[in-house]
């Protein structure tokens, strides 16, 4: 089971990349499945402290760079299986401006953010099929239909349809 790739953790950084690249060039039946997960990426860095090569770290930072854009400042996250519900809660702090893309099943969902903060303007594009809650802090009172039930603390949840152009002009995001 460990030729299939099952107990990657317990091979050293080398042998792991050896045999992604084997996986990439389909010397193996498996394909790229297993080795991109969290710890395939810190394998990867310390490969990189080992041995100084640069190339290590071509593959895995940039997904990470994309996966803490998408996850940590614009707050996407799918809530239910095939993204037909996902949250959105920016964080943007003095970040003046953040445009991205995330492709999703049901289609691409555009963020975009310009702006400092007390007067920031906010752009999304949802994909049809993919309803989203936007969570903003409570202060911040939008002509957009509130989600029931609770909140996360001092937030306040709003719903988006799928398949729109939503602008809004925030003051406390």
């Amino acid at each position: 089971m460990i030729l299939d790739g099952f107990f990657l953790d317990c091979w050293p950084p080398y042998d792991r990349l050896a045999r992604l690249m084997e996986r990439q060039l389909q010397l193996t039946s498996w394909g790229p499945i297993l080795d991109h997960g969290i710890g395939f990426n810190f394998d990867c860095f310390y490969h990189h402290l080992y041995t100084g090569d640069l190339e290590a770290l071509e593959e895995p930072y940039p997904r990470l760079l994309r996966f803490a854009a998408y996850m940590s400042l614009a707050g996407i996250q799918p809530l239910a299986p095939g993204f037909r519900r996902c949250q959105i809660r920016p964080q943007l702090a003095d970040l003046e401006s953040l445009e991205l893309v995330a492709q999703t099943v049901r289609g691409a969902l555009t963020f975009k953010a310009a702006g400092r903060k007390g007067k920031r303007e906010l752009h999304l594009v949802l994909p049809p099929g993919c309803e989203a809650e936007l969570l903003v802090p409570q202060q911040e009172t939008l002509e957009l239909p509130s989600v029931p039930g609770q909140a996360p603390f001092e937030l306040r949840r709003y719903r988006l349809q799928p398949g729109r152009e939503i602008n809004l002009l925030l003051h406390h995001v």
